[in-house]
């Protein structure tokens, strides 16, 4: 995204980011200057949270949690060492899962 592009951020920002007028991030290297400035460009005001503070941004830690236990409860790991049967604990009805490995 250097001077090349210039006009493309503009186009991008008003195509996108129509009526957004505040963008708040966590500090993750995914946010960089070069990110910004065509948040910027497209009139978008950028505000990074404090560090070390997962309860400014409650709805997105929910969610990537969601996310993860959603995920991680469908997968099944391959080329572990077989040295006992996997079990299942389930919790609420079955809605959480918990899978381990019973010892041999």
């Amino acid at each position: 995204m250097g001077e090349a592009g210039g006009a493309q951020p503009d186009r991008f920002g008003r195509r996108i980011l129509n009526r957004t007028r505040y963008l708040i991030h966590d500090r993750d290297r995914l946010f960089t200057d070069e990110f910004r400035q065509v948040l910027r460009s497209g009139g978008v005001k950028t505000v990074k949270l404090p560090a070390r503070s997962p309860d400014f941004n409650a709805y997105a830690e929910r969610f990537v949690r969601s996310i993860r236990e959603e995920c991680l409860s469908r997968v099944i790991p391959l080329g572990e060492p077989r040295l006992g049967r996997v079990a299942c604990r389930q919790r609420l009805g079955g809605l959480l899962r918990y899978y381990y490995r019973k010892a041999a």
